[in-house]
């Protein structure tokens, strides 16, 4: 996702515009992704039973894999909607090679499903050895 916003910036840069319409822009495309998550039933269920901490998670998996790919994860969402936090970090985890590139980033997610840490970033001394 990172690269198609910045392609997308470097688009808007060649346009000569604005910082405002840049900004505008930026804000109309992530309410677009948004917007279009929201589309696949599952994903709208489970985020709509989630509170707000959990809710970014699952917003940050729908950019990382995209919808479609976020969709994908069948056991992940029913139990996310149903609160079933431990088997939610199974049916997180349980994917073969989607977290291979950023397993800390993975368990990192998925340590605010199960325990609701929501400073995990700014707790974080060391990827691979952080706690919540």
């Amino acid at each position: 996702m990172v690269s198609y916003v910045v392609m997308g910036l470097v688009q808007i840069h060649a346009r000569k515009m604005t910082s405002n319409d840049i900004e505008r822009e930026f804000k109309e495309y992530i309410i677009s992704q948004f917007n279009g998550m929201m589309t696949f039933k599952s994903i709208n269920d489970a985020y709509w039973a989630i509170d707000d901490k959990r809710k970014v998670i699952l917003i940050s998996m729908g950019y990382q894999f995209g919808r479609g790919g976020l969709s994908g994860f069948t056991e992940f969402l029913p139990k996310l909607k149903e609160g079933k936090w431990k088997e939610t970090k199974a049916g997180m985890l349980n994917s073969k090679c989607t977290w291979q590139q950023t397993p800390n980033h993975a368990n990192r997610h998925a340590s605010v499903i199960v325990n609701d840490c929501s400073d995990y970033y700014t707790k974080c001394t060391g990827y691979s050895t952080w706690k919540c």
